[in-house]
């Protein structure tokens, strides 16, 4: 009974005591004050190094015009990143919706009256008509920027709450793709956050695009 202070569990019982102690004391306030410091100060030598952001912001607005910016807009930039040689380019845009302009409607419906026609004569102002029509097209100069490039990541959005049933529909195959397979055996430390909705971008540009993400802020 003289020499239980040399047991194992006796060490341990001092160890508790002393942490409990301590425990939100203004020592161990700043100790970990000054390793969180540490860590962000870590994480932004490195990002300074590695990542640029191209922001929206009054600067930006004021050179290239109100936002919106037009899609096309946005291709051009893609463009210039990807030949300044960037090796991954992110767009945290959402681009759930198709890019529509005025004009689109009117001549859409100018070239189905003059095809109803079936005269030889107007095929040469159809091909002007959907020249322009093209030309419009926002969406799709986007989509052919993402594509050369081969290397931009894309956000979406999910709904987050408890699903009641089974989903109206199943999500598109560019965003199934970049599904995680993840084996339940295996504690993998992943925490996964159930959904209720999806909002994926609109097909033009998924399938275009290298991968997607999901842009919720998850505490």
């Amino acid at each position: 009974m003289g020499t239980f202070w040399k047991k194992d569990w006796f060490a341990g019982l001092i160890v508790t005591v002393v942490c409990l102690l301590m425990t939100n004391t203004q020592f161990i306030e700043q100790l970990e004050i000054a390793n969180y410091d540490f860590a962000m100060n870590q994480q932004t030598r490195d990002l300074q190094q590695n990542i640029a952001v191209i922001a929206i912001d009054d600067k930006s607005i004021e050179s290239l015009g109100r936002w919106p910016w037009p899609r096309s807009l946005q291709g051009e930039m893609i463009e210039k990143l990807a030949q300044a040689g960037a090796s991954v380019i992110g767009n945290t845009i959402l681009l759930s919706e198709s890019e529509t302009h005025p004009s689109n409607k009117i001549i859409d419906d100018a070239i189905k009256s003059l095809e109803s026609k079936s005269s030889p004569f107007l095929d040469e102002a159809i091909n002007i008509l959907k020249e322009g029509q093209s030309q419009l097209d926002s969406d799709a100069k986007l989509a052919n920027a993402m594509q050369t490039a081969g290397n931009v990541v894309m956000g979406m959005q999910f709904e987050l709450g408890n699903p009641l049933g089974k989903p109206d529909s199943s999500l598109p195959d560019y965003v199934a793709r970049n599904a995680l397979v993840i084996d339940k055996n295996i504690d993998s430390g992943i925490y996964i956050h159930p959904t209720i909705s999806a909002t994926p971008p609109i097909s033009k540009l998924g399938e275009t695009t290298h991968a997607i993400g999901h842009l919720n802020n998850v505490a």
